[in-house]
């Protein structure tokens, strides 16, 4: 996506890209609670108040560290997750998977079902990526083909900026027709009932809802915040949902509620391991601090760690490493940290090893949000390495 056309949210006054929240708001919680932070590329983030390398807590793209690799790689599996969700006893729209092999029996199967139905990808991204509202065979094939097309930077860890770093790579590929990157012809998808009704987002931490956010037409937004509102029914069915999932700390779980037709209890639609905390931002904007603290606080108490007051104003050494143009960001750096409000002050440039070395002013919320924008290239031209928060021998 052109960066220019990237949707950004209000981060302290910093224009940030939204697929950097669910890091900042871990990063901002901890500054906040006065740990030390050390960034690392593709949103993995180290904190804690003791050792050079702080990493009594840690997290990637907001996923707390007690969400295990075997746990996101369920979650990011659909056919997996759905059996899982079954075997828990938790309603899912009928479905079954498919390849384009079979995609013939996809379309009788949909039909003896009924539409509209939906398709979804076996294996990705959460929430997954699935085209709705199909409503005959030949919307379905086509949907199918779609689903299939391969971006080559999916195969090439780090170069798809919207992509986990845990994320599965797509290695294999084959051509079509067209001479398009497509999935391998035994590549499944998953064909669903896509019933009408009022979609629910809500996140689930350490078997507990934190907020909900009833979803957009499209199902990928939030618009209004119900917590409150729901049905206690609604509320274990969210739960429930996140504890199938073996190992899963956390999750984002879309349920579908108030539908039409016979009376059904909810139906969870997917499971996803990440927060996205940027669908609970639009639906309002204090839901992002509430699943940032929420995040840091559960993962600390799994440490065994206390945390401080929260603090709304910090002075912490920084040092950035792996600068290409490192006197270039040095000159520029206490500028743009005005115009936020901030105030970074250079120590030391060392153009051989690309190192900055700095005292940073500022509230957590402008400080988190430099540092993610400095990781992910948004910043200056150039990319940084990492960046480190700490408070140092001189620094109160």
């Amino acid at each position: 996506m052109n960066r220019k056309e990237e949707a950004r949210v209000d981060a302290g006054g910093v224009p940030l890209p939204t697929r950097l929240v669910d890091g900042y708001h871990v990063h901002r919680a901890a500054l906040a609670r006065d740990l030390d932070v050390l960034s690392l590329p593709r949103q993995v983030l180290l904190a804690g108040t003791e050792a050079t390398v702080p990493s009594q807590v840690s997290f990637t793209h907001g996923v707390p560290e007690a969400s295990g690799l075997s746990a996101v790689t369920f979650a990011q599996d659909q056919r997996l997750t759905r059996a899982l969700l079954e075997r828990a006893q938790v309603p899912k729209p009928a479905g079954a998977s498919f390849s384009w092999r079979s995609i013939s029996k996809a379309e009788k199967w949909a039909s003896n079902l009924g539409f509209p139905v939906l398709v979804r990808e076996g294996v990705g991204e959460n929430p997954a990526r699935a085209i709705r509202q199909l409503n005959s065979a030949e919307e379905l094939r086509a949907a199918f083909n779609q689903l299939r097309r391969r971006d080559k930077a999916d195969r090439t860890p780090g170069s798809n900026p919207h992509i986990a770093g845990y994320a599965t790579t797509r290695l294999t590929f084959t051509y079509d027709e067209e001479g398009n990157e497509v999935a391998p012809l035994r590549s499944r998808m998953l064909v669903e009932e896509d019933p009408f009704g009022r979609a629910i987002r809500g996140f689930v931490l350490g078997g507990r809802l934190i907020t909900a956010v009833e979803l957009d037409g499209d199902r990928n937004t939030g618009v209004r915040e119900v917590t409150e509102e729901l049905d206690p029914e609604v509320i274990d069915v969210l739960v429930k949902a996140a504890e199938a999932v073996p190992g899963l700390a956390c999750a984002t779980v879309d349920v579908l509620d108030e539908r039409s037709g016979p009376a059904r209890g909810p139906l969870v639609m997917s499971v996803a391991e990440r927060p996205r905390i940027e669908t609970y931002l639009s639906a309002k904007h204090s839901l992002g601090d509430l699943i940032g603290d929420a995040l840091l606080e559960f993962q600390a108490r799994e440490a065994n760690i206390a945390l401080g007051t929260s603090r709304t104003s910090l002075k912490r050494h920084m040092e950035i490493e792996g600068l290409r143009h490192a006197a270039e960001a040095a000159d520029q750096l206490p500028n743009i940290a005005e115009n936020y409000g901030a105030e970074i002050s250079i120590d030391n440039a060392d153009a051989v090893t690309g190192d900055v070395e700095a005292t940073a002013t500022g509230s957590p919320e402008v400080l988190a949000a430099l540092a993610e924008l400095l990781m992910a290239g948004e910043l200056l031209r150039d990319r940084a390495a990492a960046v480190n928060y700490s408070k140092g021998p001189s620094i109160d």
